[in-house]
């Protein structure tokens, strides 16, 4: 393969965190430099010292919105969305969790996975409200943006949103 190729000298990528984490082993293991330019998964953190990212990493990037979410956009409930298929989705998910905890925020319990056959856009702010929530967070996995932008669009200004890196895309 191309790892052993002496002309190869670096890989620059890959998109998802999944694909860059799977890769990671064999690149370090031959040598070859990786450099993620969009993976945030935490498990890319520490597989070797041929593997870079160039984003900060899901806890960083999770703290810093947790703090704006309940220190100046003053909302302290917030409902979650996310793919249970993915592992930067769920890192995500996860790091934020923890953090809002931290600052003084909640998260509420929803049911609202991007990746389930039965997703449906046009119940997630409602139920979301219904349960508490003053705010939603859409945290999708680049597979399943489009189900996150359906939500946006359902939402209707109901609730302020708050999106993870995958949302910029």
């Amino acid at each position: 393969g191309f790892v052993a190729d002496p002309e190869i000298l670096a890989v620059i990528g890959h998109t998802a965190s999944e694909a860059s984490v799977a890769a990671a082993p064999i690149y370090q293991a031959g040598g070859l430099v990786m450099i993620s330019p969009t993976s945030v998964g935490s498990s890319l953190s520490g597989i070797g010292s041929y593997i870079f990212r160039t984003t900060p990493d899901t806890r960083t990037t999770a703290d810093i919105l947790a703090r704006y979410t309940v220190e100046s956009a003053r909302q302290s409930k917030v409902a979650v969305c996310s793919a249970s298929d993915a592992k930067a989705s769920q890192s995500f998910k996860d790091a934020f969790e923890w953090s809002i905890f931290q600052v003084g925020g909640k998260v509420v319990e929803t049911n609202c996975d991007f990746a389930q056959a039965t997703f449906n856009p046009e119940t997630v702010s409602t139920q979301a409200i219904s349960s508490g929530a003053d705010a939603l967070l859409l945290a999708p996995s680049i597979y399943n943006i489009n189900q996150a932008i359906a939500v946006l669009q359902e939402n209707k200004n109901r609730l302020p949103l708050l999106g993870n890196q995958t949302m910029y895309s």
